[in-house]
């Protein structure tokens, strides 16, 4: 396989202006890591999903429920969903890294991403498009 092949389409690049809340909806959104910046037709920088986190843990001091914690071996935040819709971490995140999605929303993106990987797997084996 070629990484054109395993690549994602369909994300659209921001501004370097854009807030880094959008860009962290996107991400969730998508169900992605990175997003291109761009800006007059010209590529000028990636953002991933590591870039958003510093590590500074806030998230963890705030949980109420000692649900979130750090994976020091992948330098990530591991972070619960005990708070039913009223995340504490996000809350307090001074970076705006952690975005709240609701189970439903992020159960119709998880469907919606397979079914893209689906299909484009499946044009990989067959040579052919979606349509036949």
């Amino acid at each position: 396989m070629k990484v054109k092949e395993a690549m994602h389409r369909g994300v659209d690049w921001v501004g370097p202006d854009t807030p880094v809340t959008d860009l962290a909806k996107l991400m969730c959104q998508h169900d992605i890591g990175a997003i291109p910046i761009g800006e007059d037709d010209l590529l000028i920088g990636m953002v991933t999903d590591r870039d958003l986190c510093i590590g500074c843990r806030m998230c963890v001091v705030a949980c109420p429920f000692g649900g979130t914690s750090v994976d020091a071996d992948e330098r990530t935040v591991i972070r619960c969903d005990l708070c039913e819709g009223e995340p504490k971490c996000a809350e307090n995140c001074p970076y705006e890294a952690i975005v709240y999605v609701d189970e439903d929303r992020q159960g119709l993106h998880k469907k919606r991403r397979g079914a893209e990987r689906f299909l484009a797997s499946l044009e990989t084996l067959t040579g052919k498009g979606a349509a036949g």
